[in-house]
This record gives C-alpha cells, structure tokens and sequence, in this order.
C-alpha cells in the first residue's frame, strides 16, 4: 500500500492520543477516525441510525467501511488493539442476492473490494433456522474478522458497532511538542534518500517536513501507538561519515540533540559493511514496537525499507512572519477568518471553519 495525499494538512490539532477504546482513534492509512460504540444487543437498523448522529471534528459519522487489509492494520492501531468482535459495520447485502456471498456492498457506496470473512462465513444459517435473511455485516472475531448476521439481531453477541468519521486526510499532532506526524508505506521499497526528499518536499504553507527525529520515549511512544511502527520505516537519524563504527556519532539530520536512543537488541552493528562494503549509517525502525537498527541509506528492499515517518516542525503562529509570535500575528489571523480567505484554512482541510481558528489560538498561545 502506497499511501496517497490528496490533501497534506499538517496543521495543529487539539488531540488525538487514544485514552479508550471508545475514544476516535486516528487510522494512518487514510486520516479517518474509528470510534467503538458499546451497545449491547443494538440492531444494525438502530446501529445505522445512531451513527450519523455521532461527530468527530465536525464530521458527521457512519458504520465503518474496512475496504483493504491496510486499513485493517490501521484500525488495528487506531483502537490499541482492542476487542473487535461483535460491532455492526456498514456492508450490505442486496435484496435477493445469491446467497450466501453475493451482491455484499458497502452503505456508503465504496467498492466492495476486499472481503476478510471469519472460516466458514458467510453462511445465511438464520435463514434456514429463523427464516431470517443474514444480510447485514458484523464483526465476529477479536481481531476482526466479519460475519453475516440478521440485521434485527439483537442479542449481547452484538455488543455494539465501530463508527468510522471520514476526516479529510491531514497530519496527527502530539500536543506535548506541537509536532505532526505522518506515516507513509511504501511497499515497493524507498531508500532513505529519496524518502528524506518525499519528506522535505510534503511541507506547505510554511510548514516544513522531514523525517521524524525522536528525541525522547514520550516522542517515541506518541509515534508508535498513534501512527504504529514496522520492521522498514525509515526515521531521520544519520551517522557522520567515517565516525567510530557502529555507534560513533550518530545525530539527528536536524541538528537536535542525540539524547535518547532505542536500539533493538544487538544494534547497531554496521553488518553491511562487512558483507558488501556499504556502511549503515542511516535509521530505521525495525520492529513492530519501534525498536531502531542502522541501515544502509541506498538500501531499498521492499523488506527492509518500506515506508518512512515524517514531521512537521510547525511555528505557524507567526503568521506574519516577522520572527516573532506577537499580537499582530493574532490580528492578521483574525482578519483573514473573518473574511472566510482561504489563508486563514490554518488545518489545510479545504475548509475555513472554528477548528482553523481552535487549532491557531491553540499555537498562538504555545507561541510556537
């Protein structure tokens, strides 16, 4: 999965650290949030019906769609790994459709591509006990693997449904530094160059990308539970050529302080160097749990280098750019609301609405 941007907003948000399963929760592969509503024996008619009325952002929400296995993973992270089983999604199945697997869609129009069907389901069985059609789509496993169910099932195996807000795609923000970060999977393979330059180049609106540099077990931990990690995504710690091999003079390409690292058992250890010639002196992580490991920068296997992290330094607040956060930052912000301009859109979501001047007033008072 090659992660794509139609739209790169990199601005200040509120939160988005997950507190509970119930909480939105912020799915990497697309920039929606998925929220578990519990609602023990809730029918799929009631569950659709009580959806909507949910928001998040100011979007309005509806029964999840899980249309990849990429948004699988995401969700996966997005909910800590929480109990998914039991949860009304929004698949359909059309009236007088083959049964038990024919003419499945999803409620919001999007392709029925991806199917991740419990063994032995779908199977119609209450048609056959109950003369009730299993036409409606719900989770059946802890991980989430789906069943057919009766859409009047009302039983506590239901235990409730996943609301999914589609929230166009930006940036997740750690509000302990005001950074915001990014994951891109690349499976194809990147090496560390031409991900540093993907990177640099998603900056806008004065807002400057790179790969993340994790300078603290706070920064690491907000990286890894919101955004998860893998064995492949490259970070932006470097090592000084020609340094004491393998731990001499690692730095952040930033220029910010090494102060806190956190290798995988046995690294790093410039392996390649011994076997091709080719030094590792670039970082990556390397586990699903975010330990690092040094890697060569060409190295572009799909196994080892698939995707990458970036951050956005953001000092928006200086709106005028002057160098200083001032109140003529405030004033100039605060004109350009209020006349609707596109300028003032300060979370780039296409929209000028009170989450830009929330996520301005939130960076004007940091001052940063």
């Amino acid at each position: 999965m090659l992660a794509k941007f139609n739209t790169l907003c990199c601005g200040l948000s509120l939160t988005f650290a997950l507190s509970a399963i119930a909480d939105p929760g912020y799915n990497y592969t697309n920039g929606h949030y998925f929220e578990i509503v519990p609602a023990s024996g809730i029918t799929w008619d009631a569950a659709n019906q009580a959806a909507p009325a949910r928001t998040f952002r100011g979007v309005s929400g509806h029964l999840a769609t899980i249309t990849s296995a990429a948004e699988l993973a995401g969700l996966r992270i997005a909910t800590a790994n929480a109990d998914l089983s039991g949860l009304w999604l929004g698949g359909v199945q059309t009236v007088n459709a083959a049964e038990p697997a024919g003419g499945w869609t999803w409620a919001t129009g999007e392709p029925w591509q991806y199917t991740n069907w419990l063994g032995g389901e779908p199977n119609d069985s209450r048609s056959y006990f109950q003369g009730l059609n299993e036409d409606r789509l719900a989770t059946w496993s802890s991980d989430g693997r789906w069943n057919d169910a009766a859409a009047a099932l009302n039983t506590s195996v239901i235990r409730g449904y996943l609301v999914e807000y589609d929230v166009p795609f930006h940036a997740v923000t750690n509000p302990a530094n005001l950074h915001s970060y990014i994951r891109v999977d690349v499976d194809t393979g990147i090496s560390w160059n031409d991900a540093a330059e993907a990177a640099q180049n998603m900056g806008s609106g004065g807002r400057f990308g790179h790969l993340a540099t994790i300078t603290s077990a706070d920064e690491q931990a907000f990286i890894v539970n919101t955004l998860g990690a893998r064995h492949g995504l490259w970070l932006g710690g470097m090592q000084t050529p020609g340094s004491g091999e393998p731990l001499g003079e690692w730095g952040w390409l930033t220029s910010e302080m090494w102060n806190y690292t956190n290798w995988s058992s046995g690294e790093p250890n410039d392996e390649r160097s011994f076997f091709d010639g080719s030094d590792e002196d670039r970082l990556v992580f390397w586990s699903s749990t975010g330990q690092w490991n040094d890697l060569s920068a060409s190295c572009n296997r799909p196994a080892d280098a698939n995707g990458y992290i970036v951050e956005f330094y953001i000092c928006a607040a200086d709106f005028n750019a002057d160098g200083a956060v001032d109140f003529f930052d405030y004033l100039d912000y605060v004109a350009l609301f209020a006349a609707n301009d596109p300028l003032a859109d300060f979370n780039m979501d296409g929209i000028v609405d009170f989450f830009d001047y929330l996520d301005f007033v939130n960076a004007f008072s940091a001052g940063c």
